[in-house]
C-alpha cells in the first residue's frame, strides 16, 4: 500500500515538473492553498458548509476518474483495492472534512467520509450492459455520455432533493441542485479525440460559444424539474437557484476556455490554481475569461473553420 501512495505522489510531482513547476515549490503552494482556501470557505462564507460539502464529493468523483481500479485489481484483491481507494478519498479531502469538524459540523464531516464509502463501491462496469435511456438523445455527445456515466450520482441526488422537501431543509437542496450542475460540467471537462472537434463546421468562436450553450442546455434540461420543486415547496429558494446556476455558468465557461486554450492536452496545474482563484474571487474571471477565449479560439484554428 504504501507503494501504491508513493508512486501517487512521484507522479504528482511529474505533472508538476512538466507544468514548468519546480515539484517541492509545487506541492507546498498546492496544498497551502487547499487548505487555506478550505478553511477560508468554512469560516468566512455565510454558506461555506454547505460549499465544503460540495467542494469534497466534486473532488472524489473527481479522482475516482482516473480509471486505475483495473490496475489495481491486476495487482490486489478486490478487498486491497477498495480500502487504496477509500484511504485516497479520505486524503484528497481532508482539509474540507477537517474544517467541518473544527467548526463543529461533525455530522457533515462524517458524512463526507461515508461518501467516499458509497462510491468505492461503484464502477464503471457497475450498470453492465444495460443502455440507461436519457432524455439528451445522442447530441451533443458529452451530454448522454455524462448522463450515463453518473446516472448512479444523479439518482442519489434526486432522493436528496426529495428528503429536503420533505424535511423542509432547503440547504439540502441547495447542495443537491448544486450537484446536479456538476454533473453537467464533468460530462464536458474530459478531452476528446481531435475528430470530434474538427467534426463540427463552425469557426472556433461559434464553437466555444455552442458548447456554452449546450451546457446551458444540459443543466436547465437535468435540474429544472428540481428547480420546480425546490421553488414551490421551500418558498424563497428562486433568487438562491438563480445565483447557484448562474455562478455554474461562470465556472464552466471559465474551465471550457482553459481546456480548449490547452487542447489537446489536460488542464495544467497553473490553470487548476487559477480557477482555484476565480472560485475564492469571482471577479478574476473578468480579465481570465476574456484572455482565455483569445487563446483558446486561436488554438482551435488548425481543427475548425476559421472562414465563417
Amino acid at each position: 500500500m504504501n507503494y501504491y501512495f508513493q508512486l501517487q505522489f512521484k507522479r504528482f510531482q511529474r505533472v508538476l515538473s512538466e507544468a514548468g513547476i519546480q515539484p517541492l515549490i509545487g506541492v507546498v503552494l498546492t496544498l497551502a492553498g487547499y487548505f487555506f482556501g478550505a478553511f477560508y470557505i468554512g469560516f468566512n462564507h455565510p454558506e461555506g458548509i454547505q460549499i465544503l460539502l460540495v467542494m469534497g464529493i466534486l473532488i472524489q468523483l473527481s479522482a475516482l476518474q482516473k480509471q486505475n481500479s483495473e490496475f489495481l485489481e491486476l495487482h490486489f484483491s478486490k478487498v486491497i483495492t477498495k480500502t487504496l481507494r477509500f484511504i485516497e478519498l479520505v486524503i484528497v479531502t481532508l482539509p474540507p472534512t477537517l474544517v467541518l469538524f473544527a467548526s463543529g459540523k461533525l455530522l457533515w464531516g462524517f458524512g463526507l467520509i461515508f461518501s467516499a464509502l458509497i462510491l468505492i463501491q461503484t464502477s464503471k462496469n457497475s450498470l453492465g450492459s444495460f443502455t440507461i435511456p436519457t432524455p439528451f438523445k445522442n447530441y451533443p455527445f458529452e451530454l448522454p455520455a455524462g448522463f450515463r456515466v453518473n446516472a448512479l450520482y444523479g439518482i442519489l441526488l434526486y432522493g436528496g432533493i426529495f428528503v429536503s422537501f420533505y424535511t423542509n431543509n432547503p440547504n439540502l437542496g441547495l447542495v443537491a441542485f448544486g450537484l446536479l450542475q456538476l454533473i453537467v460540467l464533468s460530462s464536458f471537462m474530459k478531452v476528446e479525440d481531435e475528430f470530434f472537434v474538427w467534426v463540427y463546421d463552425l469557426n472556433p468562436r461559434k464553437f466555444l460559444f455552442q458548447k456554452i450553450g449546450y451546457f446551458m442546455l444540459g443543466s436547465i434540461t437535468l435540474s429544472l424539474p428540481v428547480a420546480i420543486l425546490l421553488v414551490f415547496s421551500l418558498k424563497g429558494l428562486s433568487i438562491n437557484l438563480f445565483y447557484i446556476y448562474l455562478g455554474f455558468t461562470y465556472f464552466f465557461t471559465l474551465v471550457l476556455l482553459m481546456k480548449y486554450s490547452n487542447y489537446p492536452k489536460e488542464l495544467s496545474v497553473p490553470q487548476a490554481i487559477i480557477i482555484g482563484f476565480c472560485i475564492l474571487m469571482p471577479f478574476l474571471g473578468l480579465f481570465f475569461i476574456p484572455f482565455y477565449f483569445s487563446r483558446a479560439t486561436k488554438n482551435l484554428m488548425l481543427l475548425l473553420n476559421d472562414k465563417d
